[in-house]
């Protein structure tokens, strides 16, 4: 976690901003990371050991207990979403939902934009952007797939969704760069407005510098140029003078190698900006596709929430579904780009109803963080009871709230949690040893002195 925060956030924080550096640190640790560290540390012990003092790995009978093994207390239960995630997935929606209710604000975005961006067919060296599927949506499968899978995305987001949709194909016979800019700033200009969401999708080559910037390019070489300029553009170009500036909410979903290898930002900021990436940092893509998965997933969670139940779902449950359909070593990666450690929902808009309220202009606002401790669990009722009434103390105070979302719901568990003691006893373990080994040495120096 100390090397993540360092690489992902190397500036100087706030207390917030480190608790949510920390928080995202803390949920890149994935089930096979612990398993790797934990199968290695028995050698690792042994071989700081044998290097200081070869001689102590025989006199002393603790080492004896290294050769237990660690890993057996690693279910596969871990790694998936349990049913109390599950509960407080629909806690936080039914308390959003009540809440916009409250100030008359609408249950969701009033206007979903998506701009999905690709290279032309000859640059395409990932084949993305084949033929267009003709077959609807919901009647495609692994058989009759005739399209690419963005041309799927987009049908599934257009048609299902009710989202508007927007293609870039990026070309070299005019600066690859300028058309990435441009685009994307006509993009924000267009639907960035405060209260909408963008979600922002490209598939194909990418790449990373010692700055952390991310590029996205046709092909994996750039030596050899086809038209007048080299398929090769930098991200954090066109998203400073965009996505950054906008007051939109926003999704950018990058099916690449080194999405997540993008430096992060630490300020706090009311509106979101979130990033899904088919890989962790510095890690190329997986060889199981990750926008078919992706298509699956969002398939997944309109039909979960069919048969007379609004479709609405946040960001980390699509996550946690995609997860459940890979490989634990191939899992994507879901952070918060700007800190506002507030999951993204995601709902059709002609389920939405027209607000009677001016949806509020967050650039000039203020963030208010009050930590309550209950005694027990709220139920779905006595969140929608507290989101309903939760504006009248704020106005009866002389203050306007004109906008409150579900934080985070945790169980402070005082006691010794059975499960982490034993990942973290084994290292606890290793640190008593390498201190003991340390005095003795310090104890023999002197004894020759």
């Amino acid at each position: 976690m100390k090397n993540y925060i360092q690489e992902a956030f190397p500036g100087k924080m706030i207390h917030d901003q480190l608790r949510h550096a920390v928080e995202e640190a803390r949920d890149a640790i994935t089930k096979a990371k612990l398993k790797e560290l934990i199968d290695r540390m028995h050698d690792r012990c042994r071989a700081v050991i044998d290097a200081e003092d070869p001689s102590i790995a025989t006199e002393n009978p603790v080492l004896t207990l290294l050769d237990e093994d660690p890993t057996e207390t690693v279910t596969d239960a871990d790694a998936s979403p349990t049913d109390g995630d599950r509960e407080d997935f629909t806690l936080e929606s039914s308390f959003n939902e009540a809440g916009n209710d409250a100030l008359n604000l609408p249950n969701g975005y009033p206007n979903v934009s998506v701009l999905l961006i690709s290279w032309i067919k000859e640059l395409d060296h990932l084949m993305v952007d084949d033929e267009v599927s003709k077959c609807p949506v919901w009647e495609i499968t692994r058989e009759n797939a005739n399209g690419s899978q963005v041309n799927q995305l987009e049908a599934l987001l257009r048609d299902t969704f009710g989202f508007e949709t927007k293609r870039l194909l990026l070309h070299t016979e005019k600066d690859p760069q300028l058309q990435l800019n441009m685009d994307m700033s006509g993009f924000v200009y267009e639907h960035g407005g405060p209260g909408n969401l963008l979600i922002v999708y490209y598939g194909g080559h990418g790449s990373s510098n010692d700055n952390k910037e991310l590029f996205l390019s046709g092909r994996t070489r750039q030596d050899n140029k086809i038209g007048n300029y080299k398929d090769h553009v930098c991200w954090n170009k066109a998203e400073a003078s965009s996505l950054m500036e906008c007051q939109a909410d926003i999704l950018a979903i990058f099916d690449c190698c080194y999405a997540s290898d993008i430096q992060r930002a630490v300020n706090s900021c009311p509106r979101s900006y979130e990033i899904l990436a088919a890989s962790g940092p510095r890690k190329t893509t997986p060889k199981h596709a990750f926008t078919p998965k992706l298509i699956e997933a969002l398939k997944e969670m309109v039909k979960q929430r069919k048969d007379g139940h609004r479709i609405s779902f946040n960001t980390r449950q699509l996550w946690q579904t995609i997860c459940n359909k890979r490989p634990e070593d191939e899992q994507p990666v879901l952070w918060d780009r700007l800190g506002s450690s507030r999951f993204i929902n995601i709902s059709p808009v002609d389920k939405l109803e027209i607000p009677k309220t001016p949806l509020p202009d967050l650039s000039d606002t203020m963030d208010l963080t009050l930590h309550f401790t209950l005694t027990s669990k709220p139920t779905e009722d006595q969140v929608k009871k507290l989101a309903r009434r939760l504006p009248k103390p704020f106005t009866k105070a002389g203050m306007r709230v004109c906008r409150f979302r579900w934080g985070n719901l945790r169980r402070f568990n005082w006691g010794r949690s059975t499960s982490l003691s034993r990942v973290v006893s084994p290292i606890l373990f290793a640190s008593r040893i390498a201190r003991k080994f340390k005095g003795i040495r310090e104890r023999k120096s002197i004894a020759e002195i």
